[in-house]
């Protein structure tokens, strides 16, 4: 059927069950694009918002009026480039970029003052351009290379899978302990909006000790995912991150303080894709080597044959049963 009168139910269906089958290295690949899309679109936002950013421009020693009239948008537009860029055209060098200054922005926390737990808690921001940048390969000491669009590649050799592996484990394993950090330790004024909205008064916080249970349960749920990230376990962490990160917007909070935060959604769906291929295949075997053998194996030879005269004298073929393998 032509693209003319295909019906665009028919061509949604299409591209939805394109999704659904294609390579495991293809669905990793958009899951970590868009991720790092997100973040660096919805940390732009946050930018053009002004958000509390002053301390940080002080480290560099910019005074607060200049980084109030100029910087934030230098920054906020800057960001929102490398955003766009990742969505639309991919270059290497762009997702060096979000790699390091994602990285940069969570180690500024603890320079201006506040608590280590903002640096594992941005473990997403950090972890997930890296491992867009590990998936697609570094140009190395090539210029046009970094110049270039990245691609998905053909397969992910056993090296690149464990460096994968651990680069999203422990980021996602670090923004578990960070966040449940700001209950255990930071007590975080904000938390007190998220439990208001399920009813629960200041007081009823601190009588119950729902900050303290709520961030030792993410903590446990970290060092769950960095000792053995089951399945079950990511998609579990899937829900509970997007559930609790959604409380931003609904208690006041703006809309891209939920979308910055992608690396919170993205890397337990990129971890689980890695997750369940290597569990189904041969770890030694590169990715889509594993898929394509389960997609097209190796068909058993037939059954040697001899050639025999019969009574009538013309030619036969008869099959030479196989000897049964014993022990």
């Amino acid at each position: 059927m032509s693209p003319v009168t295909e019906s665009p139910n028919r061509r949604v269906r299409g591209s939805v069950r394109g999704v659904l089958v294609a390579p495991t290295t293809t669905k990793l690949y958009w899951v970590l694009r868009v991720g790092v899309a997100a973040e660096f679109i919805g940390h732009g936002l946050a930018g053009l918002s002004r958000g509390p950013w002053l301390p940080y421009y002080a480290l560099f020693g910019i005074p607060p009026d200049f980084a109030w009239n100029y910087m934030f948008y230098v920054t906020a537009t800057v960001d929102l480039t490398a955003g766009l860029l990742t969505l639309f055209f991919p270059i290497r060098l762009v997702l060096l970029y979000t790699a390091v200054w994602g990285t940069l922005t969570a180690f500024l926390r603890p320079a201006a003052g506040e608590s280590w737990f903002e640096v594992w808690e941005r473990g997403g921001n950090s972890a997930m351009p890296i491992a867009f940048l590990v998936l697609v390969g570094s140009g190395g000491l090539s210029v046009r290379k970094w110049l270039t669009l990245a691609k998905p590649p053909q397969s992910i050799d056993h090296p690149r899978a464990t460096a994968l592996n651990w680069i999203m484990r422990g980021g996602l394993g670090l923004l578990l302990i960070g966040h449940g950090g700001f209950g255990v330790a930071v007590r975080k004024a904000e938390w007190y909006d998220y439990f208001a909205y399920f009813g629960f008064p200041p007081w009823a916080v601190d009588s119950t000790h729902l900050m303290a249970l709520f961030g030792w349960f993410e903590i446990l749920l970290g060092v769950a995912v960095l000792i053995r990230p089951q399945r079950g376990l990511l998609i579990f962490v899937l829900f509970w991150k997007v559930a609790t990160e959604l409380l931003r917007p609904l208690v006041g909070q703006e809309l891209f303080q939920f979308v910055e935060r992608a690396g919170d959604y993205a890397l337990p769906i990129g971890l689980y894709l890695l997750v369940t291929q290597r569990a189904l295949g041969d770890r030694r075997q590169p990715i889509e080597a594993q898929a394509a053998e389960a997609h097209h194996p190796t068909q058993p030879s037939p059954s040697p044959t001899a050639q025999t005269v019969g009574a009538d004298g013309n030619p036969s073929t008869s099959r030479i049963p196989r000897t049964a393998k014993l022990g």
